[in-house]
């Protein structure tokens, strides 16, 4: 009873997010706060309700039968519950601007379009450039373990650690790449030539196709979801039929890879299979913590410092990988047998039950901010860029991987650091001027 109650509370809480953030004069926008609930519902309603639900198939499955039990499943759920509604209340805090969204996109076509004129103001090399470099060093980097690719779940690339850096580097590159994309196709897309925009589009083929080869699914995933935000952004939002079938069909084709890269593709029952145990597998971190220690009201804050680490290239930090060795010094019992660490262990183990519900407040307000339409009023090109890679990088990476990825190197390199330089860290002086004029017009 307890657990219905949870997940009919979380639902609505989430109904409330999406229609204050995300749904807009019938359109649904693609922005951080869609991205997050897309995780929340992945990688806390869907593993919870199957550990709940399928308890005796859990232990076919798995040999942590004695931590996926159906109380700490309701533990998650009521946890999640605080956590949706300190989201909701931060959100309430930033004040929707559904009035200023409406009156826009009530006027004529002319003043939308020329309203997207301030994204294409500012230079476009830095963003060719950064497309060109990072496009070579996906391309060595992938030449060096060309061995290694198509291999499926090879045991000695799964157990080369030369691979596995090689990955790690080669993911980022990959970020780079479509972050460079996003701000390269708001500046030019006016002026993009036919070839430009197939190199573009085979290219970020390529990249996807030799990570994909390589098991790097949730990058590949991420890089779509973006993508997609990005599609949302220069069209002010998607229909919700198109949405479902880019989402469900996005799943489909995850699934379908997951299945074909271990050899087991066994028709939609396999697929269906992989989709559930990717989420399932990575909750394993958080179900050992909660079945091993005490309850965690305060977690040890000062150890996350040491986590920013991360944003050191490699050649600066060659023991990078062993970050994760420090998981292990926290104090804590746990254990994360395919390295998916759940964004509540990660949480917990840092911030605690206090500390958590907290940054939920303060993300719920920062993400409403940067979530608002583009068209509802002026928006820097580095933050419209940041909401993007956002979108993507709330619904998978930060749930599944320890702060020191999906934090230090993902939200602060990549989501922030990068955008900013790659627009040529102008504040747009005049961008209100941009915006006020055309609509004056209209």
């Amino acid at each position: 009873m307890l657990f219905a109650l949870c997940i009919l509370v979380c639902i609505c809480g989430m109904t409330l997010l999406f229609r204050r953030c995300c749904l807009y004069a019938g359109r649904v926008h693609i922005n951080p706060i869609f991205g997050l609930m897309m995780g929340i519902f992945f990688y806390v309603l869907l593993p919870s309700s199957f550990v709940y639900c399928f308890t005796d198939l859990i232990n076919e499955w798995t040999v942590y039968g004695r931590a996926l039990t159906q109380s700490n499943a309701e533990l998650v759920m009521a946890f999640t519950v605080i956590l949706l509604t300190a989201l909701n209340l931060g959100a309430a805090f930033a004040q929707p601007r559904r009035r200023a969204v409406s009156s826009v996109t009530r006027r004529a076509s002319v003043g939308a379009d020329a309203l997207r004129t301030r994204w294409t103001r500012g230079a476009s090399w830095p963003a060719t450039f950064t497309l060109v470099a990072s496009l070579l060093l996906f391309s060595a980097l992938a030449f060096t373990v060309r061995d290694s690719l198509f291999s499926g779940y090879d045991a000695d690339a799964l157990g080369n650690d030369s691979v596995w850096a090689a990955r790690g580097a080669m993911s980022s590159a990959y970020s780079m790449f479509y972050v460079a994309l996003c701000v390269y196709v708001l500046r030019r897309r006016r002026a993009m030539s036919r070839m430009a925009r197939w190199a573009l589009i085979l290219s970020f083929g390529f990249c996807s196709l030799i990570l994909l080869s390589m098991g790097a699914r949730l990058y590949v995933a991420m890089a779509l979801l973006s993508l997609l935000a990005l599609k949302s952004v220069l069209s002010n939002g998607i229909p919700a039929r198109q949405l479902a079938v880019f989402l469900v069909g996005g799943a489909m084709m995850m699934g379908s890879i997951g299945v074909l890269r271990s050899g087991s593709l066994a028709g939609l029952e396999s697929v269906a299979r992989n989709v559930v145990l990717e989420p399932l597998l990575t909750s394993i971190s958080l179900f050992t913590l909660l079945t091993d220690n005490a309850p965690i009201w305060i977690g040890q804050v000062h150890m996350v410092l040491a986590d920013l680490q991360a944003v050191l290239p490699s050649a600066l930090l060659p023991g990078k990988a062993g970050l994760f060795d420090r998981l292990d010094t926290y104090g804590y019992r746990f254990e994360a047998p395919v390295g998916g660490y759940h964004l509540y262990f990660s949480g917990l183990i840092n911030f605690g039950y206090l500390g958590m519900v907290l940054l939920a407040l303060w993300a719920g307000y920062v993400l409403a901010r940067i979530s608002r339409p583009p068209l509802s009023g002026p928006i820097r090109t580095s933050t419209l860029v940041t909401a993007m890679y956002l979108s993507g990088a709330l619904a998978f990476t930060v749930f599944r991987d320890p702060f020191f990825i999906a934090v230090a190197k993902n939200v602060l390199v990549m989501a922030v650091v990068l955008p900013i330089v790659l627009t040529g860290l102008d504040r747009r002086r005049s961008s209100s001027t941009y915006a006020a004029k055309p609509v004056a017009a209209a």
